[in-house]
């Protein structure tokens, strides 16, 4: 019986040390100042998103955008940018989108000149390639823009762990968010990374050179000119040496494209990076780096001749 009871006490005062320590290394997480509470900003971050999703349902294809007709008639020239969440606007006003500021920058420049903005939240360029094939092509698109991202290539072949699933875990992510918050980060980033290193593996290139050979082909099967451009939303080696990885893929399949982070790493090198964030809660890329993005894409347009000098506005010519 007295050995019954001094295991229970050690199980008890075991338990109750756990408790504490886990307290104290939640309050060690909210001392630390220096580190951004997403907590604080998760609330605006979601009001943000649902207004999207709202917007979005209005929409056949869940895009936030605008319902466009099908018909094009040939005075008009069509510009799709087609991506993933930095397309779709996640944590961001939809007026801040790049694809957004790009459509307002061309309509000063050109007339008949749309833009649609194809991004769903996810999308890789498979996802992209098959949506236009199966649904864009009808929108008889002049100029096709792949807004490209790092985790662009996958294939579906590869999974990593949700990053949302953390919040099932009921009250220890109420009482202990921070702690909880942590510990799941940590788990996840270790799942992506090593999603990211199986998305780059040569078996991976290989079966992503395949996809973009046949993205070529669309400007043999549609009046349609392809291009890509690599949207880095932060500075970090590992996008640096991501996306050269990718250019010999591009020139093998012969399609134009612009890797934004060379003009992005001398521009943006000497900015606190959480200024180019969403919002705090989110790591999208926010109102400076979208303006960025809109500007250099507006130049590689031009500069690359894809809209006839016919829908120049007259005060440009």
């Amino acid at each position: 019986m007295r050995n019954k009871r001094s295991a229970y006490f050690k199980i008890i005062v075991v338990s109750i040390s756990l408790i504490v320590t886990l307290f104290v290394l939640d309050a060690f997480y909210n001392a630390k100042k220096e580190l951004v509470d997403k907590n604080t900003f998760s609330d605006f971050n979601d009001s943000i998103n649902k207004s999207h999703y709202e917007f979005a349902a209005k929409n056949p294809y869940g895009f936030t955008d605008i319902v466009r007709k099908k018909n094009k008639p040939d005075s008009v020239f069509r510009v799709a940018v087609i991506g993933d969440s930095f397309i779709w606007g996640d944590g961001l006003p939809l007026e801040l989108v790049w694809s957004r500021k790009l459509e307002r920058k061309i309509s000063e420049i050109y007339k008949n000149v749309e833009l649609l903005s194809w991004g769903k939240n996810g999308w890789s360029t498979l996802d992209e390639y098959n949506f236009f094939v199966e649904n864009g092509h009808q929108y008889n698109i002049d100029l096709l823009i792949f807004g490209f991202v790092y985790n662009d290539l996958d294939m579906g072949d590869y999974t990593h762990m949700n990053p949302l699933w953390y919040k099932r875990l009921g009250f220890m992510f109420k009482i202990l968010p921070r702690l909880t918050r942590a510990v799941m980060d940590y788990l996840y980033n270790g799942s992506y990374s090593r999603w990211m290193e199986k998305l780059y593996s040569d078996e991976n290139l290989n079966k992503y050179q395949d996809l973009l050979y046949k993205i070529k082909k669309l400007e043999q099967e549609h009046p349609v000119k392809v291009a890509f451009v690599h949207t880095p939303n932060m500075l970090n080696d590992d996008f640096k040496e991501l996306f050269p990885k990718v250019e010999p893929l591009l020139n093998k399949a012969a399609l134009k494209y612009l890797n934004l982070y060379p003009l992005m790493e001398e521009k943006f090198s000497d900015v606190n990076p959480d200024s180019l964030k969403a919002n705090p809660a989110n790591p999208h890329p926010g109102d400076k780096l979208t303006e960025f993005y809109a500007d250099e894409v507006l130049n590689f347009i031009n500069q690359s001749q894809y809209i006839d000098s016919v829908f120049f506005k007259r005060k440009y010519k």
